[in-house]
């Protein structure tokens, strides 16, 4: 729940110039700042992206797919219809209809 904002803020600290190291080396400020704001974002990209293809995996249906609806290759995030094997209709409902209160 917190972890994209937690990792963004460690990353964020790890990337000021002077805390762990300053790039380049007697270089004036503002090409320190940029090279460390290019830095930054580099690396949050590319842990955001492992964060999310790996840590966050439920889909838009959350830990399953809805019940007319089927994983494909055992993958929850693409949910594809239950249809005969004909092919589906446009419009139509097909497996188990949800239960209504």
């Amino acid at each position: 729940m917190f972890g994209p904002s937690l990792i963004a803020a460690v990353l964020f600290y790890a990337f000021v110039p002077g805390v762990l190291v300053t790039l380049p080396k007697g270089g004036s400020p503002k090409t320190v700042l940029v090279v460390h704001a290019l830095l930054f974002t580099l690396v949050t990209g590319v842990v955001m992206r492992f964060y999310h293809s790996h840590f966050e995996f439920f889909g838009n249906h959350g830990a399953s797919c809805p019940v007319t609806h089927s994983p494909t290759n055992a993958n929850v995030d693409h949910c594809v219809p239950n249809c005969p094997p004909g092919g589906c209709e446009r419009g139509k409902i097909y497996g188990a209809q949800p239960k209504l209160k």
